[in-house]
């Protein structure tokens, strides 16, 4: 008998709209916004149809497969490389009409903070060791050392997800400020801290690798850190780039800064029930 290696294929209704109507990508310049750069939603919603071929299952396609256990072959790979090499049509595509190509904000964010996270532990890249203070004069004995350590693993890594998601949306919040007249929204600005965001602690892979956690180590990656988010920001939000550096810097300082404001009224009010309690 005969076997039929031909494709096959199907169309996929992605998303449902009542109108029959679809929206148009483009930029929009007005008298009233003349910075407004982003108006792609003219109407609600719109219409999305995507063709899928289904391939028969052999080796050379085995990878695929596997990959749409963990529902990474959509998107998650291209966005990986798209933030490295065009990070602002990636962030479009989502924000736009081709959220399908992209992976989801939120779904990629846990999975990068997830590899850091095992990265660190594996590692044990929080494990200071007081010759790394000597450069900066800072006198850490060994007791210290270990409570610093300790709290660490306790506080941060335990809850490390809290801590990267309550500071993206503490920062997506400046970051609507600051880009308020780019035309993006507050949930848009949130979503592209996630990737910007997520995408920068990338860089810090390699300094968990091979151990890099001195403060001069530290400031190297920093530096990274707030060139790559400039970068991003000027092109996505079309404003100069000494002006986006300032904005960004002054979006992380008043982001942390609120989220532990908001982390510290957390602690106290729970202490406090439980110490009245009590």
């Amino acid at each position: 008998m005969k076997m039929d290696n031909t494709n096959y294929e199907s169309t996929n209704l992605l998303e449902d709209q009542e109108s029959q109507d679809t929206s148009v990508l483009h930029d929009i310049r007005s008298d009233n916004s003349p910075k407004k750069v982003w108006n792609v939603w003219e109407k609600k919603e719109a219409i999305i149809t995507r063709e899928r071929k289904i391939r028969r299952l052999t080796f050379a396609n085995l990878p695929l497969e596997i990959a749409k256990v963990f529902d990474l072959n959509k998107g998650f790979f291209y966005t990986f490389v798209g933030l490295f090499t065009q990070p602002a049509n990636i962030i479009r595509s989502f924000l736009g009409h081709n959220r399908d190509r992209v992976a989801n904000p939120l779904k990629y964010l846990l999975i990068i903070n997830g590899i850091i996270l095992f990265l660190i532990l594996k590692f044990n890249y929080f494990d200071f060791q007081a010759e790394n203070f000597a450069d900066t004069g800072t006198a850490l004995d060994g007791d210290r050392i270990e409570l610093f350590n300790e709290s660490i693993n306790k506080y941060y890594l335990g809850f490390w997800n809290v801590w990267v998601i309550g500071s993206i949306i503490s920062m997506g919040i400046f970051s609507y400020f600051f880009f308020r007249k780019t035309g993006f929204n507050l949930v848009e600005q949130i979503a592209i801290n996630a990737y910007v965001y997520t995408q920068a602690y990338v860089f810090f892979i390699p300094f968990i690798v091979f151990e890099l956690n001195s403060p001069k180590h530290l400031l190297i990656w920093l530096a990274m850190y707030l060139f790559y988010i400039t970068a991003v920001f000027t092109s996505l939000f079309k404003n100069s780039a000494i002006k986006t550096l300032l904005k960004v810097i002054l979006i992380n300082t008043l982001g942390i800064l609120l989220f532990y404001l908001g982390f510290l009224v957390f602690a106290g009010t729970y202490l406090a029930s439980g110490f009245i309690t009590n």
